[in-house]
Order: structure tokens, then sequence, then C-alpha cells
């Protein structure tokens, strides 16, 4: 599968070290020795040991890292030529699919792989650049015609029905004595926020235990069945649910309503070409690999191993 291909490619993408001899050259930018038996050490952990121990196995994973190689370099060097990277770009997001998200380890966590933390920061420069360069060249071309995301918003018009929404503060308590004394305080005119970030032990505490708008269906059933009795403005009494002692303040209710087609026109067209984009992937780099000059010192590659 060219997404998987795809998300190896940019995960283990590194900057490539000097020395050795060539393996390849790309339109006269060399591959050398050094560049490919790091990358095979970076990507043998995808392998069963035992699976490279056999030498036709372990020959065609050195040919096919030497492949993964030629065909970074071909799309770095097409993302140079059309400027990808100096802000020109469009800002439309390649699918995830299509790239795998983006790895942040620590540095230690670095260190322990034995990966330089400066050329980290080089392999995802080189990823977004790789990753822009798909989006405007391949992604961005897709056609979708108004026909089509009529169809498609016909055929899953329930995806886009919004169920009731709620906006609630919420203090949460371990023990009902403390949840009583702060419902007092609160029948006296106290903020709820204010109380909130002092007492309450739930992890929205630190923003006056706003809960933002949920759905209905998303959230515990029991913080609906709350928030359904309130009108905006209103607080509850103290309720004893699975997680401790609540008592929530309603700020708004929206009710159930059916997206407009225009609403979800965008979605809908991203959703349409992420659906071909492996179509329309393939062919182009195809393409592209046809106009590069490519030279694979096959005798060198040979001599290539990753121990000695």
């Amino acid at each position: 599968m060219i997404f998987r291909y795809l998300s190896i490619l940019l995960l283990l993408l590194m900057a490539a070290c000097s020395g050795g001899k060539t393996v390849a050259t790309v339109d006269g930018e060399k591959i050398s020795s050094n560049d490919l038996v790091e990358k095979m050490r970076m990507e043998m952990v995808l392998y069963d040991s035992a699976i490279l121990s056999d030498d036709r196995n372990f020959d065609s994973f050195r040919r096919q890292t030497l492949d993964n190689l030629i065909q970074e370099a071909v799309l770095l060097r097409e993302a140079r030529r059309l400027g990808v990277g100096t802000g020109n770009e469009g800002t439309t997001a390649v699918p995830e699919i299509m790239v795998g998200k983006p790895d942040l380890p620590d540095s230690d966590a670095l260190a322990k792989r034995g990966i330089d933390e400066d050329r980290w920061r080089e392999t995802q420069r080189k990823r977004a650049l790789i990753r822009k360069l798909i989006e405007k060249e391949v992604v961005e071309k897709i056609p979708v015609t108004d026909e089509e995301v009529g169809k498609y918003y016909r055929k899953h018009i329930t995806d886009y029905r919004d169920n009731t929404r709620f906006h609630a503060r919420q203090i949460l308590v371990d023990k009902k004595e403390v949840a009583d004394r702060i419902h007092a305080r609160l029948m006296k005119g106290e903020e709820f926020t204010t109380l909130a970030k002092e007492l309450s032990v739930s992890p929205d505490a630190a923003k006056g235990g706003d809960l933002g708008f949920f759905d209905a269906n998303a959230y515990p059933e029991v913080f609906a069945e709350i928030c359904q009795q309130l009108s905006p403005g209103e607080i509850s009494k103290v309720k004893a649910t699975p997680y401790g002692y609540q008592i929530f303040q309603l700020i708004a209710k929206r009710p159930p309503r059916q997206r407009s087609m225009d609403e979800v026109r965008e979605r809908i067209e991203r959703k349409l070409k992420e659906q071909r984009i492996e179509e329309a992937f393939a062919p182009w780099l195809e393409e592209l690999m046809k106009r590069a000059k490519v030279s694979v010192n096959e005798d060198t590659l040979k001599e290539v191993k990753l121990n000695g």
C-alpha cells in the first residue's frame, strides 16, 4: 500500500550523512553507503531479525531501503523546484493517513535510539516539505463536483445531524458534606467559577469547571440528564454520580438539528478527496520517477552490510 509506504518513508526520513562510497545518484545528488546503512538500521526494527538473516531476504530489504531513499530524494527535489516551504503553498492539511502522525519524542528517547536531536528536527522539516508537496500537487488537484458532494451528503445525512448539546460548568468533590457546603455558598451568590477553581477536584477546575459545549450522547449520560433539567444560568442540586459528588451550572443549550450541505461541504470534499488520494498519488509519483535521472552502482550496493 502506498499509504503505508509513505508513512514509513516520512517517519524514518533522516538527513543524509556524509562519507562512504556512492551507492546511487539522483539528478546528481549522491546517496552514500553510509546513508543506506543508517537507513537500514532504522528500518530493520520493522522486521523480524530471523527474516533478515536469510541472504535473499537481506538483499531484498537492502534494495527496498535504497528505493525508499531514492524516492525521498526525488520528492524533496521536486519540493525545492516548486518552492514548497517558501510560504506560498496552500493551507489545506494532507490527511493523516498519507503521512502518519508526527512523532515527537523527548531528548532522552532520541538519545536512547542514537538519534541526534538536531538531525531529528531536520527530519521533521523534510517531513513537512513532503507533506506540503503532496498537498499542493496531489490533494488540491483532485476534482470533486457539486453533484458528488450532494450525493454523498444525501447518502450520509445522519452523519451530519447534531444531537442536543449543552454548555455547562461543574464542581466535583469526593465528599457529600463538602459538596453541600459549596452548594450553600453558591446559593448565597458566590461565583461558580471561583469555587470550582478553589475546590473542585475535576481536571477542568483550572478553567472554572467549564466543560464547553458537549454532545449529550458523547458524555456520561448523567451529565445530560442533569443539564436537561436546568435553564441557562441555573445551578443544580448536589448529585451523587459514579465520579463523586457533582454540582452543575448550565450556561447554554443547543437543541438537536440537521446541518445543511453548505455547512459541511468542505468536510465532504475532503472526505471524497481522501478516498481518491491513492489513485492520484501513484501516477504522480511514477511521473516524477520517470523524469528523475537515477543511477545505481550495483557492485557498491552488494558490498553494503550492517556489520563490519
